[in-house]
């Protein structure tokens, strides 16, 4: 736990055992910085009850190794609240220690909530001006409302303030920036941003956001709102959340090297699964894109690993087979998947292709025109005639491009492992259930190309790649590129396009070089 999360929850400790009528006028605080719409009345009232809290005496002890929260900028801004040493910073933790914390407050809003991250939580911009620009914290008599120009000391000490304010964390983890996009309120989030940039440094994005406990960036908890337009405000690449810059790996070995990167993008988790296996003589990789949990995609994944590493031959009746074991597990949900093999052959290599699902795999041929896409798979859809068919014989039906099974239960998908409840009709075979695992496999060999083509290598991705761009974009962006290695740059790359492009779903990507 970080030192900030620690003075989070000495802070929430202290108002837990405040007498009664001290957390009665915390509660008039958070009761008036939590109304979304706030009469001037009410910004009043929260001025006054403001300036009452900073006034009251606090003991030493209360202060003792209070931290002023996370360093939210870089220390080439200058900025830093870590580690206060001017009197005005020691001045504004005092006042900020001396507002309360949320503690028994029901729906209100969480314990261990400051007054800031209330008005942000609940998407109060006009509290949040009081709270900011407001003369409540000022010596003298003031009155709520009245703006008088800061002394040079008085703007010192404010701007510290507002630092504070602004980086003090809660019992998650979570900074103001992060409850702001919680509530999804777009004019608060500008707010923050443009207060943070106030302070002289550009706000925390990308590689800089701020991660809370649950390894939520801001940008991580629009998504889990949908709301995109409040992503795009605190978004830049390097997010966390949406991308860890972390993922992926590289192998290179005999027969070739391969490159592959794993990207949540917009999506609360990550399903998706990739494969890399190497046997004597050939070269594996795959890619498993899960849907209603990640449990499917890794039990398939596990399980073609197995018959690779065995020397198994990956055939379209064992990756049925596979499907079938998967019965009685437990497992929810269903997957994709995409595999490629590459082997040694007559006349060259030879690349085969078995897909199930809507991810898809790209064989990448350069020749004298540049680099080409040959497709190795088709991506399976609800709506091709050949699936409607086969769904309705199964006695379902097919509605706005979904396999619909009854009621509202539906799935955008016409064949996956796994989605059992698909494939409960007792008089059909596996491979004539609504939803198949049924593999369709290509062969593509090197002999057969033209004078002057050879094989660079081979993508494989899952739909989220492929919903934003054409197997021919991916060619001309990989093909040629990856010679001295980076493979998984690369590939991270594409992942990055793919999410800027507007993809929405997980975005994993496997690039081989032959």
């Amino acid at each position: 736990m970080t030192p900030s999360v620690l003075t989070a929850c000495h802070s929430t400790a202290r108002e837990l055992t405040s007498p009664t009528a001290e957390w009665e006028e915390g509660k008039g605080i958070f009761n008036t910085a939590c109304s979304g719409k706030p009469t001037e009345k009410h910004l009043k009232k929260l001025w006054k009850r403001l300036r009452k809290s900073v006034r009251k005496p606090v003991e030493p002890s209360a202060t003792d190794g209070f931290e002023g929260g996370v360093n939210l900028f870089s220390d080439e801004g200058g900025v830093s609240s870590s580690s206060p040493s001017s009197s005005s910073s020691s001045s504004s933790l005092s006042i900020s220690s001396k507002l309360p914390r949320s503690t028994n407050m029901g729906n209100l809003c969480p314990d261990g909530w400051t007054v800031a991250m209330a008005a942000a939580g609940k998407g109060s911009k006009d509290a949040l001006v009081v709270l900011f620009e407001g003369d409540w914290w000022k010596e003298g008599d003031g009155q709520p409302g009245e703006v008088k120009e800061d002394t040079e000391e008085e703007k010192s000490t404010r701007r510290s303030l507002n630092l504070s304010l602004l980086t003090e964390v809660n019992l998650q983890g979570q900074v103001c920036l992060h409850c702001a996009c919680q509530s999804g309120s777009l004019s608060s989030v500008s707010y923050i941003l443009h207060l943070m940039t106030s302070l002289g440094s550009s706000p925390p994005k990308g590689r800089d956001a701020p991660v809370d406990l649950a390894g939520f960036t801001p940008a991580g908890y629009a998504v889990r709102g949908g709301r995109w337009d409040v992503f795009d405000l605190v978004f830049t690449r390097g997010d966390y959340t949406v991308f860890d810059e972390s993922a992926g790996g590289e192998w290179e070995g005999e027969g070739g090297k391969a490159g592959w990167f794993e990207a949540k993008g917009k999506r609360e988790g990550q399903e998706d699964e990739f494969m890399l296996g190497v046997g004597e003589g050939r070269v594996v990789i795959g890619v498993f894109d899960g849907h209603g949990g990640r449990e499917m995609s890794r039990f398939v994944r596990e399980e073609v690993s197995g018959i690779v590493g065995e020397g198994g031959d990956i055939t379209k009746e064992g990756l049925i087979e596979v499907d079938e074991r998967g019965r009685g597990k437990g497992i929810k949900g269903g997957s994709t998947g995409c595999i490629v093999e590459v082997k040694g052959g007559e006349g060259g290599r030879v690349v085969q292709c078995w897909n199930v699902g809507d991810s898809r795999a790209v064989l990448i041929v350069v020749g004298e025109g540049g680099a080409r896409a040959v497709d190795l798979s088709n991506d399976h859809k609800p709506t091709d005639e050949a699936e409607i068919k086969r769904v309705t014989n199964a006695g379902m039906k097919v509605e706005d491009g979904r396999v619909v099974k009854g009621g509202k239960e539906s799935l955008g998908l016409c064949r996956a492992f796994g989605d059992y409840d698909y494939k409960d009709n007792k008089n059909l075979k596996p491979a004539e259930q609504a939803i198949v695992a049924l593999a369709d496999s290509v062969i593509f060999r090197e002999a057969s190309l033209a004078e002057g083509e050879a094989i660079w290598g081979a993508v494989v991705a899952c739909d989220g790649i492929w919903d934003v761009m054409t197997s021919s974009e991916a060619a001309a962006m990989v093909g040629g590129r990856g010679e001295g290695g980076g493979l998984r740059e690369l590939a991270r790359e594409v992942a990055w396009t793919a999410i800027e492009k507007g993809s929405t779903d997980n975005c994993t990507i496997a690039i081989m070089k032959l």
